[in-house]
C-alpha cells in the first residue's frame, strides 16, 4: 500500500505506544500529525523521529486533551490546515491514583480517555467522511474486562480507584467503537477498537501505589514497539481496510469479553458523552 499521499492523526505520540506508532508510520511514508500536550517534549520527539525514519513529514499540534476546550481548538486546526485524514488513532490515555477533576469539571481519566477522543472524533467525522475509504482506530485495553458500565456514575463519583476507572475507560473505548461503526456504515469510514497487549508505558508513574505496580507489571511487560503492532496494522494494512466495528490484539480479529458490551449501553454512552461534550 502506498502511503505517501496519507495523513494520519495521532494523540499520545510523545512516548511508549504513541511514539512507536507515529515512527511506524512515519517509516512506511505516510505525513503523520502528533497532537501532544508538552511542546517541548513533542519538539524532542519530532527531532528524533525524523531522525531515525528519515521522514521529515512530521507536524505537531499542541493541547491538553483532559479539556474539551483544547479539543475544539486542535479539531478546527486540523480542519483548517488538512484537506483529508486517512487514519485517526486515538492513543492517548492517563490514569490518576486518586479521584482529580479538570478545569472543566470532568473526572480526568474519563476526560482523556475517552471524552476527548469522543468529541475529536465527532468534530473530524465530516472530513474523515470526505476523505474515505479512512479509518478510525481507538486503543483499549484487555483491561475492559475489569470495567463497569453504570449510566448515573460515568465518571465514579462514588467509589473511585484508578483501576475502576482506567479500567472502566477502556470499556468506554470499545463501546464507543462499536456505536461508532453503526453510525458510520456505508460512508467508507471504518472504526476499530485494539488491545495493544501489556506494554511498559509511563501512565502511573510517579503516583505512589501506583509507581510499585507499574515496576511490578514491568517485569511481565513487553515493549513500546511491540505494543505499537497493532495499531500500525489496523492504520495501513489491506485487509483491515474494510473492517469495522471489531476488537483486535497482536493483529488479529478476538472477542472482547465483557458482560456490559451491548447494544444499549453503547447507545447510552454516546448520548451522555454527547450531552458532556456540548454535541
Amino acid at each position: 500500500m502506498d502511503n505517501s499521499q496519507k495523513t494520519f492523526i495521532i494523540t499520545g505520540a510523545t512516548s511508549g505506544i504513541g511514539k512507536e506508532t507515529a515512527k511506524g508510520l512515519l517509516k512506511a511514508g505516510g505525513r503523520v500529525v502528533m497532537i501532544a500536550r508538552n511542546t517541548k517534549k513533542a519538539e524532542q520527539t519530532e527531532q528524533e523521529l525524523i531522525a531515525d525514519t528519515g521522514n521529515k513529514q512530521l507536524d505537531i499540534l499542541c493541547g491538553d486533551l483532559s479539556l474539551m476546550e483544547d479539543v475544539r481548538k486542535l479539531a478546527k486546526t486540523i480542519i483548517e490546515k488538512y484537506p483529508k485524514i486517512d487514519v485517526l488513532i486515538n492513543n492517548a490515555g492517563v490514569t490518576y491514583f486518586k479521584r482529580t477533576l479538570t478545569k472543566e469539571g470532568f473526572e480526568t481519566t474519563f476526560a482523556v480517555n475517552h471524552l476527548a477522543p469522543f468529541l475529536l472524533t465527532n468534530l473530524l467525522l465530516d472530513l474523515l467522511k470526505k476523505s474515505s475509504p479512512s479509518r478510525i482506530i481507538n486503543v483499549s485495553s484487555e483491561m475492559h474486562k475489569r470495567g463497569v458500565f453504570c449510566a448515573v456514575d460515568l465518571q465514579w463519583a462514588k467509589g473511585y480507584s484508578w483501576s475502576k476507572s482506567y479500567c472502566s475507560s477502556k470499556l468506554y473505548n470499545i463501546l464507543f467503537s462499536l456505536e461508532l461503526s453503526k453510525r458510520l456504515k456505508d460512508t467508507g469510514v471504518t472504526a476499530n477498537a485494539l488491545h495493544p497487549g501489556l506494554v511498559k508505558t509511563n501512565i502511573g508513574a510517579g503516583q505512589g501505589i501506583m509507581s510499585f505496580t507499574k515496576r511490578v507489571v514491568d517485569v511481565f511487560a513487553i515493549n513500546s514497539f511491540e505494543g505499537a503492532k497493532t495499531s500500525i496494522h489496523l492504520a495501513i494494512s489491506d485487509e483491515a481496510e474494510s473492517i469495522t466495528g471489531k476488537y483486535f490484539e497482536k493483529c488479529k480479529q478476538v472477542l472482547p469479553v465483557s458482560k456490559y458490551l451491548t447494544e444499549e449501553n453503547a447507545r447510552l454512552l454516546w448520548e451522555a458523552s454527547s450531552n458532556m461534550a456540548g454535541l
